[in-house]
């Protein structure tokens, strides 16, 4: 029983860790994803088309 707990625990640790990482992962992405928005927010594609 006491090697089974030694085991989940360190299961456990893992996947709190890895689930930091990606939320670290995503809050990058959403960081980037609205940098970029706001670096193009006053970028119009709005009749791009007709000047082909």
């Amino acid at each position: 029983m006491l090697l089974y707990s030694l085991v989940v625990s360190e299961r456990i640790n893992e996947l709190e860790l890895e689930n930091g990482r990606l939320i670290d992962d995503l809050n990058k992405a959403e960081y980037e994803a609205r940098k970029y928005k706001y670096r193009n927010r006053g970028v119009s594609y709005d009749g791009f088309e007709e000047t082909k």
